[in-house]
């Protein structure tokens, strides 16, 4: 029964969607248009670096020797391992779709990656600094204290779901230690992959942003543009750049501090098309529920100590700027197409031996 009325909300959901994108075509291949836009000009140049360092960093084996001295404080009170700790690390700067893949990717335990998937989920630093901090309240401390507030709640959660782990106990052996130029295509391998999923829910969520502004309008629902703002950026995050500070400071921090946590459907369902599979859905979104909640609180906090005083005149509303050559990302999209087409061709097809009893064996 439950399996069914997901089917048919999923039926109902996709004939909606379809009608609206031929009654208001002109708008949605405007709204497609801005988000290959977005992807060209600043998540494929920013993000694949990210992408590209931390899976180098944890195949070559390096990441063990970068987090050392970290890990000696931390590591043993997480209950991780060297490179699990180098993972986590890696997910708090580097950005969501990197903890994600990362933890696809190296975390072989299927039940381990399960739970890694709920905490190594962070957005980085420049991203909220950029959304959050300038283009909401125009302060980048602001931006700086909303991020921390993030990482507060993957570390509250990291620290409740390792509580039951077996302890470290000794030291464990690398379980990826791969030849550097080995370790270079396998990293532009997984960086490209990783680009492609990112860019196409990227460019689905500006879609599904634009027919649901066509539905509030087709309906007549005239939501306040703060309220309305707030709707838009549960799906994409970036939206949250419209929202007008000066409403309430307190309160649009602490939910900045909680959508960033949580990072919007866009983002969530990025991670989890970068997760290989097998993802239990409500129980991930129950995580990221969980993770804003404290993400939240922290921010409750902090204002109690510190109250915000956001700059309004430094807000430009201006995330990503169309600025310089798209040429670059779409090279750059080629060569990791490439690259996954001859690494694909590069393993060998294995032979298919048939248990008939070879007519030879009969004489």
């Amino acid at each position: 029964m439950k399996q069914k009325l997901v089917y048919a909300v999923s039926a109902i959901f996709a004939v909606s969607l379809g009608i609206i994108y031929i009654l208001d075509a002109r708008n949605i291949t405007s709204a497609i248009g801005d988000a290959i836009d977005i992807c060209l000009y600043t998540i494929c140049p920013s993000l694949f670096g990210y992408m590209f360092v931390g899976s180098f960093l944890v195949r070559t084996g390096l990441s063990g020797v970068v987090f050392k001295p970290l890990y000696f404080l931390f590591g043993r009170l997480f209950r991780f391992t060297e490179e699990e700790f180098s993972i986590f690390v890696l997910s708090l700067v580097g950005g969501y779709p990197l903890g994600a893949r990362l933890t696809a990717e190296y975390i072989p335990d299927t039940n381990t990656r399960a739970k890694f998937r709920a905490f190594c989920y962070c957005p980085s630093p420049p991203f909220i600094i950029g959304v959050i901090g300038y283009g909401v309240f125009g302060s980048q401390a602001i931006g700086v204290r909303c991020w921390l507030c993030c990482v507060f709640g993957c570390v509250c959660y990291a620290l409740f779901t390792r509580r039951n782990a077996m302890p470290v106990s000794e030291k464990t052996p690398l379980l990826y230690n791969t030849r550097v130029s080995d370790a270079i295509i396998k990293s532009v391998n997984s960086a490209g992959v990783g680009l492609f999923y990112v860019s196409a829910m990227i460019v689905f969520f500006s879609t599904v942003k634009e027919a649901l502004r066509c539905t509030l309008a087709a309906i007549g629902l005239n939501l306040p543009d703060t309220a309305r703002q707030i709707i838009f950026s549960l799906l994409e995050i970036s939206s949250v750049k419209n929202v007008n500070a000066a409403f309430n400071p307190e309160i649009i921090f602490i939910f900045c501090a909680a959508l960033s946590s949580f990072g919007g459907l866009c983002v969530a369902f990025q991670v989890l098309s970068l997760s290989g599979g097998g993802v239990n859905t409500m129980r991930f979104f129950g995580a990221r529920l969980a993770s804003a909640m404290l993400a939240a609180f922290a921010a409750a906090v902090s204002l109690e100590i510190s109250p915000i005083i956001p700059n309004i005149r430094s807000v430009t509303g201006i995330i990503f700027s169309k600025t310089g050559s798209p040429y670059p990302s779409i090279a750059l999209l080629a060569m990791c197409l490439l690259v996954c087409i001859g690494e694909k061709q590069a393993i060998p097809k294995p032979k298919i031996t048939s248990n008939k009893p070879s007519q030879l064996g009969l004489y």
